[in-house]
């Protein structure tokens, strides 16, 4: 690195092999692309986030896989708002939902199959539920709706809603503007759910962190609540999630549901009562409470399976899906302000996959900015999840909130990431692993 000035920023050479970059705009931490055949479908917000103005960029891409050359672009001035972050790959259809208040289904090469109104923005994929014979694609919107659908047709399977929500609802006069909906919580179903059956049915159920803390697990068959669970626990802490789903340990009746908690604030010491862990039954029902001597920081904003990461610390289930390991990371210092009471809270995603590395199971991390630096780069590590070392270490050509998806892109036996930057670039990495080293759920 050179020398800089206050206004100067550094700059690290990567030493990721870049094999393709395609232009397809703003990614979030929220997309998620899907593969079929030697194709990437993923989703676009295009040159901005907020749409006020007709966006060309956003939308659907179809990329080759091996090549990054884009086959199909699904856009904006085709279909409206067409900010678009997860994706869905079904019987040969793409399901999403979109910033223009709309579930759709389209075929491959962009012909609408259906396009129905819902309530409010869809920010997240969509889940595809199995009940016996039948299937349901499910989307839900930031201000309030759950909506499962049929595939083939788009009619409705079942609605939920909020009983506070105030919005539009199917049947209502959409040209009539409902000050209530646009000026209420926008967190209300805003990212993905943990997806099991807790009732113990068949079907899988959802979960949902809601309304900034507290679970809500709807009944994947009839879209009738299960539970709730409030984000206030015992008088005494709160659910501390941020963003993000609770950890599923087990399952069936065995299943636990894993989710920080943090003690109320002590105004006279001006600190924060001590981070915990809580665990509830498939039933909601608390079974217990652990503090913990050191702190466990703020969530990141998403999370691999069966691993919850913080900004000190990994949660790991036991064996036997019964506690958690708490494993502290081997240099917390690079996500947090040291020695501050309140830890600044760095955004941070992790890819879902997991990956074997140097001996121990590992997940890529993607940092979105050091604390202790003057880099505009994100930097991309492999963190293990025995240890909580920091294995490698790599920076992205850019800044990023994208979440890392691990595959064999090319199909050469070597594993690579997927990376969107803040540049409107997606970026195809060759991690140089063995596909064999991917660890499968």
């Amino acid at each position: 690195m050179g020398a800089s000035s206050v206004d100067e920023k550094e700059t690290v050479e990567s030493d990721l092999e870049q094999i393709w970059t395609a232009d397809i705009g703003f990614t979030s931490y929220r997309t998620e692309s899907v593969s079929f055949g030697d194709v990437i479908c993923i989703g676009s917000n295009g040159r901005h986030f907020m749409d006020y103005a007709l966006d060309e960029d956003n939308g659907i891409y179809l990329l080759n896989r091996k090549t990054g050359k884009i086959i199909h672009h699904f856009s904006g001035d085709q279909f409206g708002d067409m900010d678009v972050n997860g994706v869905l790959y079904h019987e040969g259809n793409i399901f999403f939902g979109n910033d223009n208040e709309e579930a759709m289904s389209v075929t491959q090469t962009g012909k609408v199959n259906w396009r129905i109104n819902v309530a409010g923005d869809v920010e997240h994929q969509p889940i595809l539920i199995q009940n016996g014979k039948d299937q349901m694609v499910v989307f839900a919107t930031e201000t309030g709706q759950v909506h499962a659908v049929h595939p083939k047709t788009g009619k409705t399977v079942w609605n939920y809603f909020v009983s506070d929500y105030k919005g539009w609802k199917p049947g209502d006069n959409r040209a009539v503007f409902k000050v209530k909906m646009y000026f209420h919580s926008g967190q209300r179903f805003f990212d993905e759910p943990a997806v099991i059956d807790l009732n113990s049915d068949g079907v899988e159920d959802l979960l949902y962190n809601h309304d900034y803390g507290g679970l809500l697990a709807l009944d994947g068959k009839s879209g009738r609540p299960i539970w709730t669970i409030d984000s206030r626990i015992n008088n005494k802490y709160w659910i501390y999630l941020r963003t993000q789903k609770p950890m599923i340990m087990g399952k069936g009746k065995d299943t636990r549901i894993v989710c920080p908690i943090l003690g109320d604030y002590d105004e006279a010491t001006s600190t924060n009562g001590k981070s915990g862990i809580a665990i509830f039954n498939a039933k909601g029902v608390l079974l217990s409470i652990k503090e913990c001597d050191q702190p466990l920081g703020g969530p990141m904003l998403s999370q691999s399976n069966g691993v919850f990461m913080t900004s000190t610390v990994l949660l790991i289930p036991d064996k036997n899906n019964t506690a958690v390991r708490i494993v502290p990371l081997e240099n917390p210092t690079i996500l947090n302000d040291e020695g501050e009471t309140y830890y600044r809270i760095p955004e941070a995603q992790i890819a879902k996959q997991q990956i074997q590395f140097n001996g121990e199971p590992c997940i890529l991390v993607a940092l979105q900015y050091e604390q202790d630096n003057n880099l505009d780069q994100s930097a991309l590590m492999i963190i293990g999840t025995k240890t909580g070392k920091v294995h490698k270490k790599s920076y992205m050509p850019c800044t990023s909130e994208y979440t890392p998806e691990i595959m064999d892109a090319n199909e050469d036996g070597i594993l690579d990431v997927l990376m969107g930057g803040f540049n409107g670039k997606l970026y195809c990495f060759n991690l140089g692993i063995s596909n064999e080293k991917l660890i499968k759920p």
